[in-house]
């Protein structure tokens, strides 16, 4: 990988998925899981969808809690 320019590839780029694994490249000889474990990979990457899932969820609830406040103080003053 050239570091030139590394930080502008965009992160949907094939560079990031790039699981060729080369054993030489690790000193046990051993490819962790994260990198040659399709499982593992799509694992991950439904950990990190949960995740976003129950930040959005937080989200919402900040959205229901202000819109019921706003409703009351309307509501008050009719």
């Amino acid at each position: 990988v050239q570091m030139e320019g590394l930080y502008q590839l965009d992160v949907d780029q094939d560079i990031w998925e790039d699981s060729r694994g080369d054993i030489a490249d690790f000193p046990d000889g051993i490819v962790p899981p994260w990198l040659g474990d399709p499982s593992v990979k799509e694992g991950i990457r439904l950990s990190q969808e949960i995740a976003n899932c129950h930040q959005e969820l937080e989200r919402w609830k900040a959205e229901h809690a202000n819109l019921q406040t706003w409703f009351c103080e309307e509501y008050s003053h009719v």
